[in-house]
């Protein structure tokens, strides 16, 4: 190989040796040092060219002074040369330079032309992870593709090409919660999602395409914000973004365009539901930004679809949506749970749904509903726990089950005000408590399941219960004490698993994967836990600030797994999780893929980490929190088509091939519950349900899953686990609004309406079931809310949020065509960007 100098980058933002064409190191100044990027040393080893799958051999030449790796590709009736070269502009890029020709007098054949990038993103070992970058974000537009990758510390690396981007692969561990690396699919061939460039699959005779793949370090440390305006800076690319991509009927959200190149029109073409189009007229704000107001009311609800090209010819879409009111889901979920029966399984994730059911029955009864679950519950319960003793009959050391069942308890009492209901869920607490060790930590075996479906938190919603019967002063003393006594036991128990949570700093365990892998649920479940322990203590508690600063540094460092940038009402704000399609709805693998790893994002799971969002704002009055939170909300909520057909999860990724597992028809035109795999490929769409055909036998107990592409047990599946969404649901935002003042007189307004009255407020809730309203104020004022049960009024200070409660009553029941009774915003009350 010819001897070729300047094989190593040395500027004072990047340290790139790129020896043999590969980055050997990388090294990019993050928060102000620069710092090592972990690459792969091995078979996923990049940058570097693959031709279907295959690593294409470089070698270095130069070429005006530099070096520049080339190679050729002869095979499967392709005769390709293919480029590579690395360089450092004065701003700071690095900018990696593909190119890619056909050599021969005929067009290729489709193909598939892929840079892999070569960054280790497989999080296995702790702390080391805590600076390994993820890939939380990559989209394709029509004429580019852009997105970040960003570590569990905080450091932030934008990418974007200059050219249209056929997809994206992520290279999936094959058994297990890994993701090795990320490869950007310049040419694809297949189905792609519509937003893709279609058709970008070959070569005609003789072409060659060049792709400028950009590197940008973003800050400040964990500075998500920042990402999108560096994005527009640095390069002509359009990047679109909204205050909130899931509205209510009549909210209004603004909608920035960060565009460095001119929009020719100033407006936004957008498409709704029916089909019409209308536009969106565009307003300078500063250099390179752009506002419009996107107002909900009066549209049907649906998906929007939000379009724009800047005058260099680059194109970027964004969509939003317009809910129905959370009523309408809670009421949809306990038919969904009907309709997609709850089975007697070894796992919780199988029966979740009666979460939907006992939220849906305790505002909204129906007794024909109601009536048809709690026989369920009565059929499915008893093959799970004994009667009498209450404890259970499979998986006795599957600390999520019993922690579930608990909280399942807890949700029937609220509706039943059984006794009898709370006393088991007490006995329920019991059991998971004999899992607790001596360092606060619940355990199975020598694994940490204490963030596994949060068993603390299960037993938090207990201690409400325990405190409400402790205050009843209907009862007799003697019965109030003994639930006093049951709530301090359980509270010192809580006080020492978040001990232990605080002190792993991090370090959690989880179900099924690499002891110390980083992993999406642990994180969320330990932040959610932590959190909403701090806001049962009080407010001048050090113990409650401590956890409040514990669930923030784990909520800062889970962004890196969040979708809290994708322009997409779909996912934002879903977390980044990629292996239950195989047990959830027994989805089976391909050679290449045999667990069926693919981004189930958002996933009835997703909902973890929306308490800690809700309760940190709740904590801190940061209104970022509250705007995440509700974010996410809105995508897990559309999980509930509007037809009232509920769909597991949704994939992200842009193209997987997988085997579905679907009815097996001729079975059931003969009366028999069957199922088979059907080869499919699947992208950016959501998965439906198995269950509500997959059904367990009568009065039997069956395993959650038997996976991996071979469900042989008859209703073996954990798709029901979607129903967290509804309980995260019911928990934070059916019965509870929220009005933050952001500066200048301006509110965000969720769940409600605002109105200035001199110098007060007056608060119109959405709904009757409408029952406590958050108030976070930059000034003290009067403020009223006008509850379905009547005017309810206090001075709120400034500050954290302060709730305004109104007793809670049953609520009727949204219908479609009633509208809500709000009295629209104004223009002072509208949300602020």
């Amino acid at each position: 190989m010819e001897d070729v100098p300047n094989e190593i980058l040395r500027t004072p933002d990047w340290l790139v040796d790129h020896r043999g064409g590969r980055l050997r190191r990388l090294h990019a100044r993050f928060g102000g040092a620069l710092c090592g990027v972990p690459m792969r040393r091995d078979a996923y080893a990049g940058m570097c060219w693959l031709i279907d799958g295959a690593e294409v051999s470089l070698s270095a030449v130069r070429r005006s002074g530099r070096p520049v790796y080339t190679g050729r590709f002869s095979a499967n009736g392709l005769a390709l040369a293919l480029s590579l070269s690395y360089a450092v502009d004065k701003a700071g890029r690095l900018t990696v330079s593909a190119a890619l020709q056909n050599e021969a007098d005929t067009a290729t054949p489709p193909f598939r032309a892929s840079l892999r990038l070569g960054f280790d993103t497989f999080l296995a070992q702790y702390p080391d992870y805590n600076d390994q970058l993820f890939p939380t974000l990559l989209r394709c537009e029509k004429t580019h593709l852009w997105g970040y990758f960003s570590s569990p510390s905080g450091r932030l690396l934008a990418l974007f090409t200059d050219a249209p981007t056929a997809s994206y692969t992520l290279d999936y561990e094959k058994n297990a919660q890994g993701i090795f690396t990320a490869s950007l699919d310049l040419l694809q061939p297949g189905r792609l999602p519509a937003r893709h460039p279609q058709g970008l699959d070959r070569l005609s005779a003789g072409e060659k395409k060049t792709w400028h793949v950009t590197l940008l370090p973003v800050g400040p440390l964990y500075g998500i914000g920042a990402i999108k305006p560096a994005i527009a800076a640095a390069s002509l690319l359009p990047v679109l973004h909204a205050s909130r991509y899931t509205l209510a009927a009549d909210e209004a959200c603004r909608v920035t365009v960060f565009s460095r190149s001119p929009l020719p029109e100033n407006t936004l073409t957008l498409n709704g539901p029916d089909g019409g189009t209308r536009r969106l007229p565009l307003e300078p704000d500063k250099p390179g930004v752009y506002r419009a107001l996107f107002r909900a009311a009066g549209a049907a609800p649906g998906l929007y679809t939000a379009r724009v090209r800047n005058a260099a010819g680059y194109e970027a879409e964004m969509c939003l949506f317009v809910r129905r009111p959370w009523s309408w889901y809670i009421q949809a979920a306990r038919k969904a749970a009907a309709d997609a029966p709850q089975k007697a399984s070894t796992h919780a994730e199988s029966w979740y749904g009666f979460y939907s059911a006992y939220t849906a029955r305790r505002y909204f009864p129906d007794a024909v509903l109601d009536g048809r679950l709690e026989r369920r519950f009565h059929e499915v319960y008893p093959l799970l726990y004994q009667s009498g003793t209450g404890l259970p009959l499979v998986q006795e050391d599957r600390i999520q089950n019993h922690s579930s069942m608990l909280g399942i308890f807890v949700c029937r009492y609220a509706c039943t005000a059984d006794i009898a209901d709370l006393e088991q869920a007490h006995r329920l607490a019991e059991l998971v408590l004999r899992f607790q060790r001596e360092d606060g930590g619940f355990y199975k075996g020598d694994t940490d399941y204490t963030s596994v479906i949060y068993p603390a938190k299960s037993i938090m919603e207990l201690v409400r219960a325990q405190l409400a019967r402790a205050e009843d002063a209907r009862i007799p003393p003697e019965d109030r004490a003994l639930w006093r006594g049951r709530a301090e036991r359980h509270m010192a128990a809580l006080h020492r698993a978040m001990e232990h949570l605080v002190g792993l700093d991090g370090n959690f365990q989880t179900e099924g994967a690499t002891a110390s892998c980083y992993e999406d649920g642990a994180n969320s479940c330990s932040a959610a836990q932590l959190s909403e322990f701090a806001l049962m203590l009080a407010e001048d508690s050090p113990d409650r600030e401590r956890y409040t600063e514990a669930a923030r540094r784990i909520l800062e460092k889970h962004a890196s797994h969040e979708q809290a940038l994708v322009p997409d009402c779909r996912m934002a704000g879903g977390t980044l999780r990629f292996w239950e399609a195989q047990y959830d709805v027994e989805m089976g693998g391909t050679p290449s893929a045999p667990r069926a790893q693919m981004m189930n994002s958002p996933h009835g799971w997703s909902a973890w980490n929306i308490y800690g969002l809700f309760h940190l704002y709740e904590l801190t009055g940061e209104v970022r929190y509250l705007e995440r939170g509700m974010n996410a909300m809105g995508a897990c909520a559309q999980l509930m088509g509007l037809d009232g057909t509920l769909r597991w999860a949704f994939v992200p990724d842009p193209q997987r091939q997988t085997r579905v597992f679907v009815k097996d028809e001729a079975a059931a035109a003969q009366g028999r519950v069957a199922g088979r795999h059907a080869e499919r490929t699947i992208g950016e769409e959501y998965v439906p349900m198995i269950s509500s055909w997959w059904t367990a036998p009568p009065h039997t107990q069956v395993s959650g899953y038997t996976a991996m592409g071979g469900a042989v047990t008859q209703g073996a599946a954990c798709d029901n686990d979607v129903h967290e969404v509804f309980k995260a649901m019911g928990e934070l935002v059916l019965t509870k609004a929220y009005i933050a003042e952001t500066g200048d007189g301006h509110f965000e307004c969720y769940n409600a309406s605002c109105t200035p009255d001199g110098e007060g407020l007056v608060v119109t809730p959405a709904e009757d079931v409408v029952s406590q309203v958050s108030v976070r104020l930059t000034r003290e004022r009067a403020v009223a809310v006008r509850f379905s049960s009547g005017m309810t009024a206090g001075t709120v200070t400034p500050g954290k949020p302060r709730w305004i409660c109104a007793a809670e009553r049953p609520a009727r029941a949204y219908k479609p065509g009633r509208p809500p009774r709000r009295k629209p915003n104004n223009e002072k009350t509208e949300a602020d960007p």
